[in-house]
């Protein structure tokens, strides 16, 4: 404790007589302040680049979290619209069509887009040779972005 005071004791008798321009004229006093002044910044610039390393990391890890996200959706409806066309032998003419048939609970919300806004494709299906019926065959995101794997969400 006694060096502790002697140390801002000399600090302060050295400020008084003299004007100081910059804390680089300041950090000449005394091999102390510099260490009180560098340990502590050097801490807080250590925590800054492991805060930023860990939310690049979260980040990277969230995207992988909702293109997973999406692709089981995805998968869900596909399926859905699949087992709609074989059970009544004729594609569904909308999403709400397989929540009223209960094929799904409710239309999921697109991941990347955060709405259940989904691009629908409608074409003929065939169900036999000579039986051909118009509705939702396949299902896209709407979302115009590109995946970690290189190819934009709207064409998964």
């Amino acid at each position: 404790m006694d060096g502790r005071l002697q140390f801002h004791g000399e600090i302060r008798s050295r400020i008084r007589g003299q004007e100081f321009g910059s804390i680089w004229e300041l950090m000449r006093l005394s091999g102390k302040f510099r260490i009180w002044l560098v340990v502590p910044t050097s801490l807080v610039i250590c925590l800054a680049i492991l805060f930023a390393t860990n939310l690049w990391r979260k980040t990277g890890t969230l995207r992988r979290a909702l293109e997973e996200s999406l692709r089981v959706d995805l998968k869900t409806l596909r399926m859905a619209i699949d087992d709609y066309t074989l059970d009544r032998l004729k594609p569904p003419r909308s999403l709400q069509e397989l929540v009223d048939a209960r094929y799904i609970r409710e239309i999921p919300v697109d991941p990347m887009t955060r709405k259940a806004d989904w691009t629908i494709t409608f074409d003929d299906s065939a169900l036999s040779p000579e039986r051909k019926v118009m509705g939702v065959v396949d299902v896209h995101s709407r979302s115009t972005e590109v995946g970690t794997n290189g190819t934009p969400y709207n064409t998964w």
